[in-house]
């Protein structure tokens, strides 16, 4: 069985960047991300996603298709932390009031 692997570095704060993965306000707001605004928290640390999806049979006929959708979707996790995800459609992280 194969795997399908990305790995992405987010210019976001961890607590950001979770929130946007494993709440619902978080994952109603980056799948449609907006203008990109450039990088903010240049120079201070990076998250790194590394995001697996095995078990995948590689003659499957939606295995290329699913593999270049991930990276689809993490690309606009990316550039949602990186922008919209600390102004004013920024959500709060877990265990804070919004």
């Amino acid at each position: 069985m194969a795997t399908l692997h990305h790995q992405i570095w987010i210019d976001a704060p961890r607590s950001l960047v979770y929130s946007a993965l494993a709440t619902a306000q978080g994952l109603g707001r980056w799948p449609s991300p907006g203008q990109w605004l450039g990088l903010e928290h240049e120079g201070k640390p990076m998250t790194v996603v590394d995001f697996q999806h095995r078990g995948w049979d590689e003659e499957s006929p939606f295995f290329g298709f699913c593999n270049c959708a991930w990276g689809v979707v993490l690309d606009m996790l990316k550039r949602w932390c990186e922008s919209l995800g600390t102004g004013a459609d920024a959500i709060p992280a877990p265990g804070e009031r919004p």
